[in-house]
């Protein structure tokens, strides 16, 4: 940490002075995570970033990922 807050500390602060904190942590977890599928999915920062380019080398990765997860087809019998 630099001393300076960090992106998601105000948003963490505004939803739990009207909700409380666990709701706060709950929302704030949320709100990463949907960060990291866009990352994931869209293979890259958003442009808010601090002028960090994503590479494609986790690319294959994905694409394996996502193949190994994908249902079986169901075989009729």
């Amino acid at each position: 940490m630099t001393g300076q807050p960090e992106r998601l500390t105000p948003f963490f602060k505004r939803i739990a002075f009207k909700k409380g904190r666990i709701a706060a942590i709950i929302a704030t977890a949320r709100k990463l995570a949907v960060i990291i599928w866009n990352m994931i999915n869209k293979g890259g920062l958003s442009k808010r970033t601090s002028g960090i380019e994503p590479g494609k080398a986790a690319q294959p990765q994905v694409e394996a990922l996502r193949q190994e997860t994908a249902c079986p087809p169901i075989n009729p019998r």
